[in-house]
């Protein structure tokens, strides 16, 4: 998503003067249309069209130099979205996904200690 985000807007940054180009850099959600480069990234990382229908039906996103907002709903607050937050967003994803692995690996373990220790046993005819 960054390096789409990164070439779309490399002719609209201007760090001197953030607003200029905003309404380029804006990416908007409304009801079933999305915008194109949440598409484009999708498609590229393998994002099924089901987990795109996760997003909120009215989202609108601005990415301006030094500070990117979000609103959900057309009457929303618009609200931030600061460096923090984006750690915080990333170190929960990781620990969901290492706790996902760790129930993956468990259940696999256990699938293979219930297949080797109970078999039935083999009778042999006399």
């Amino acid at each position: 998503m960054e390096e789409l985000l990164c070439e779309r807007y490399k002719t609209h940054w201007h760090p001197q003067n953030p607003l200029l180009g905003s309404g380029f850099r804006c990416i908007r959600i409304n009801h079933s249309a999305m915008d194109p480069i949440i598409l484009d990234a999708a498609h590229l990382t393998g994002v099924s069209n089901t987990e795109l229908s996760g997003f909120p039906e009215e989202l609108t996103v601005w990415i301006d130099p030094n500070e990117v907002c979000f609103r959900i709903g057309e009457n929303g607050s618009i609200c931030d979205i600061s460096e923090d937050m984006l750690k915080d967003m990333t170190s929960t994803r990781a620990r969901e996904k290492n706790a996902r692995t760790r129930q993956e690996n468990l259940r696999k373990k256990e699938s293979i200690l219930h297949s080797n220790i109970i078999q039935a046993p083999t009778c042999v005819q006399c």
